[in-house]
């Protein structure tokens, strides 16, 4: 399967070209090589060839519903693992600390 990105946007995606080859002018699409042709692709025409799919980006979060985001949040917190925890523990100790004598009480 190869899949041809035109600079417009445009997709098409070719099931049974498998086989890539230049030709000088463009790229030719073969089902496998020395086999059938499928299409020709100018080289002005800008296009990508992708012979691998993309790779696909899963975001968990989508998925997730209020209840359990919210109870994930809330572990973070407990555990101390949330985003600016280092600096909520930071102030909790200086609050011990006495600038005056630099001694911790």
């Amino acid at each position: 399967m190869l899949t041809v990105r035109f600079p417009n946007g445009q997709a098409v995606t070719y099931k049974h070209a498998n086989y890539l080859d230049y030709s000088g002018s463009g790229w030719e699409l073969y089902t496998k090589a020395g086999g059938d042709w499928i299409v020709s692709i100018q080289e002005s025409a800008g296009a990508i060839i992708e012979t691998e799919e993309p790779c696909k980006i899963e975001n968990p979060t989508i998925a997730m519903t209020e209840g359990v985001a919210l109870r994930m949040v809330g572990r973070m917190v407990e555990n101390g693992t949330c985003p600016g925890a280092e600096a909520t523990q930071m102030k909790a100790a200086l609050r011990h600390f006495d600038a005056r004598s630099w001694s911790w009480s």
